[in-house]
């Protein structure tokens, strides 16, 4: 017992000994008046903690490190009032707030609702839940106190914001390293003729000529003219298992915010960009060629998880048919994958600039390599099959590297 039920009970009996030796009938009143206190406050608590109804409102989206509303609205659906109840929400992880969501209502009268609103910030990009709602009610002479949690879920989804890459004034394709003729004129997978020339390795076999085959004696194929390329494809590694660090600090987290920052950075500058991935639900493909359909990218990427089932090149393979001559590539790996390289090599002998934004596992995980630098070692490959390559450790300018390895990999 507490020190007050303590105290209301050893009352109540030293008034109820006093009564028998004494005789005096006020006595007994007052001993059977504390004796029915406690009981009455037990069961004011039990009904106080019943009878609520509950709705939260949520923002729907923010960016990190915004400010998310949160808003409570309690109501009692009871015929008898409310009194004393506090009210604690509880916070999903990376979402914070100076002090703790809680509140105090001393009156509730039947049907009459009260709002609590508190605004918290956003740490980091996800896809957050928020749950049940704890309420203590307690009597008026506080000697006892019931929880009681109501679920109240609601999600809030959290855009990773993106970083500023521009350095200088650029316009249009040349600020992503594309010429005019380069997005409107180029050879590859369009609708109209443009020529016939050798095969490569690569080229899809319907589009071989047999006629000029059958004349040159090797094999040839057709070339279309593009009313316009894609300008921008960023293909992301989503394998399980390719996740490395902790907290804020992981590859999939960088990896998330250097794919919005050239997505924001692209749309801004006039071009398309593509993100392709591979996650637990199959195939993922999403576009974006201005500012509204940009939140469509904000919103696949702050759902992104390290779930899928297949490689990066796995990806790479499937959407190698949709990639033009021309076009620019960027891969965002933290897997050594020994196909990699080799599907580099065919591109860029041709088709498109592919640039990689190589997450060092290692320095992610924190393991001490004796041998070497498996991430250098890969870069180097990656770097020899006509890849502009970048190495990205903790702690480094996630919007420097990116500067580096995409406007030095365009023709200027």
């Amino acid at each position: 017992m507490t020190l007050k039920q303590t105290v209301v009970v050893t009352s109540a009996a030293f008034l109820t000994i006093a009564a028998l030796a004494l005789g005096v009938r006020q006595l007994y009143f007052m001993a059977a008046v504390l004796f029915a206190l406690p009981l009455a406050s037990f069961a004011f608590c039990r009904l106080g903690a019943g009878g609520l109804e509950w709705k939260r409102d949520v923002s729907e989206s923010a960016f990190e490190d915004d400010p998310v509303r949160v808003s409570l609205q309690i109501r009692n659906k009871a015929r008898l009032p409310r009194f004393f109840l506090w009210i604690y929400d509880g916070l999903p992880q990376w979402l914070s707030m100076n002090g703790t969501p809680d509140f105090v209502v001393q009156t509730l009268w039947p049907g009459e609702s009260v709002d609590a609103a508190y605004e918290t910030t956003a740490e980091k990009r996800g896809v957050y839940q928020f749950g049940p709602v704890g309420t203590l009610v307690t009597d008026p002479l506080g000697l006892f106190s019931v929880w009681r949690e109501y679920d109240v879920p609601r999600e809030t989804v959290i855009y990773p914001r993106p970083l500023p890459l521009l350095t200088r004034e650029l316009s249009g394709n040349q600020a992503l390293g594309l010429t005019d003729t380069e997005r409107l004129a180029s050879a590859g997978a369009g609708s109209d003729f443009y020529g016939i020339r050798d095969y490569r390795p690569g080229d899809e076999r319907r589009r071989i000529h047999w006629k000029s085959t059958a004349r040159l004696g090797k094999l040839a194929v057709v070339e279309y003219q593009q009313g316009s390329t894609q300008d921008v494809v960023v293909i992301m590694d989503l394998k399980q298992g390719t996740e490395f660090g902790e907290g804020k600090a992981t590859t999939l987290e960088y990896a998330v915010k250097a794919a919005a920052s050239l997505a924001a950075h692209a749309v801004e500058q006039g071009a398309a960009l593509t993100i392709a991935a591979t996650s637990k639900d199959g195939a993922q493909w999403v576009s974006a060629s201005d500012a509204q359909e940009l939140y469509v990218i904000y919103e696949f990427l702050a759902r992104a998880q390290a779930d899928g089932s297949e490689p990066v090149s796995a990806v790479v393979d499937r959407v190698g048919d949709s990639i033009g001559t021309g076009s620019s590539v960027l891969i965002i790996t933290s897997d050594a994958d020994p196909e990699l390289p080799g599907q580099i090599a065919r591109w860029s002998s041709w088709r498109a600039s592919v640039c990689v934004l190589l997450m060092d596992a290692g320095a992610f995980s924190g393991e001490n390599e004796n041998e070497g630098n498996p991430a250098e070692a890969y870069a180097r490959a990656l770097s020899n099959a006509g890849a502009r390559v970048q190495v990205l450790r903790p702690g480094d300018d996630i919007a420097s590297a990116l500067r580096s390895v995409w406007h030095a990999a365009q023709p200027a």
